[in-house]
């Protein structure tokens, strides 16, 4: 049986361990609009209850755990240093998984790009699909003897379209008109959603250099 968590559970905190703001954290602070009614700078879940939850869910007989890991939580800015204290953050939840016989299935992006990416472009850019496959690779180095299963990026088209095109997830308004103003160039979703699959590609090749994984599907889209 398999268990999943949510969004903010496995990448709030904004505040906490070094970690640097997100898209949805700006997004959160200054939209009439938010889908949660908890800011991610509040502690949760997994942030604060940590190998807490790992026996819980062996309990009830969970034996995989698809799980995120947070971009700005490991790398602050998106490019340049990386947070040491978020790394060994996921190492200590990566091995409580893997102690009480759940295999972890780790997705590399959900949505929370780091905001001094989003203020260079975002996914608008192909920079930024350079600087994730960068982020895919040391956070494969770090953490890859504990994780047989990647995702590369969590539905690429939602993000794409809800967040650049339609505006009603973040960055949102910051290249979305409110609903009441003309419609976004068309150009916006697609300018954004490009860059998602620009970026899988290189994180796919270096993931596996990174870590050569024995199980061929062990990327995935």
């Amino acid at each position: 049986m398999g268990h999943r968590n949510g969004v903010l559970p496995d990448r709030g905190g904004s505040r906490r361990d070094g970690r640097g703001p997100s898209i949805w954290d700006t997004s959160a602070t200054r939209r009439e609009r938010s889908f949660t009614a908890t800011p991610a700078m509040s502690p949760v879940t997994t942030t604060t209850a940590g190998r807490r939850t790992s026996p819980l869910m062996a309990q009830l007989g969970v034996n995989s755990y698809r799980m995120s890991v947070a971009w700005p939580r490991v790398q602050p800015e998106g490019s340049g240093e990386y947070n040491q204290s978020g790394i060994d953050f996921y190492r200590r939840l990566l091995d409580s998984l893997v102690e009480h016989g759940i295999a972890p299935v780790v997705t590399l992006y959900h949505w929370d790009l780091p905001q001094a990416l989003q203020d260079l472009g975002g996914w608008t850019s192909r920079d930024t699909s350079k600087r994730f496959a960068d982020y895919a690779y040391e956070v494969v180095s770090a953490l890859g003897e504990r994780v047989r299963l990647w995702i590369t990026l969590n539905e690429p088209w939602v993000s794409s379209h809800l967040g650049y095109g339609e505006g009603e997830h973040a960055p949102g308004p910051q290249t979305c008109p409110r609903p009441s103003a003309p419609p976004p160039p068309a150009a916006w979703p697609w300018a954004g959603g490009q860059g998602r699959p620009v970026g899988h590609g290189p994180a796919f090749k270096l993931g596996h250099h990174a870590k050569p994984c024995s199980d061929p599907s062990g990327f995935q889209l």
